[in-house]
């Protein structure tokens, strides 16, 4: 049940991205490789960090400040990562 409600906001979000992506068209890869990591390695990365944190500093510290803290921080570097190989690359 919980995989269902958080694919729920994809369903906005996908045809959101498709919109603005007339402005300045990206490649399908690129648009797989930023869900993906958004959705696996953001998340694998939040889930470590904030297991640590409620071990140390407790429940509520990890919900509340790690967690979106180091979930929003862990996406950044999948974005850079692909932009600097799509220059590379062209």
């Amino acid at each position: 049940m919980a995989v269902l409600a958080g694919l729920v906001p994809i369903v906005v979000v996908l045809p959101v991205l498709s919109w603005l992506d007339r402005v300045e068209p990206e490649s399908v890869a690129s648009r797989v490789h930023a869900v993906l990591w958004g959705a696996c390695v953001a998340v694998l990365v939040s889930i470590v960090v904030n297991v640590a944190v409620a071990f140390l500093v407790g429940d509520l510290a990890s919900s509340v400040i790690s967690a979106p803290l180091i979930e929003e921080a862990s996406k950044g570097p999948g974005s850079c990562w692909r932009c600097a190989a799509a220059r590379s690359t062209a």
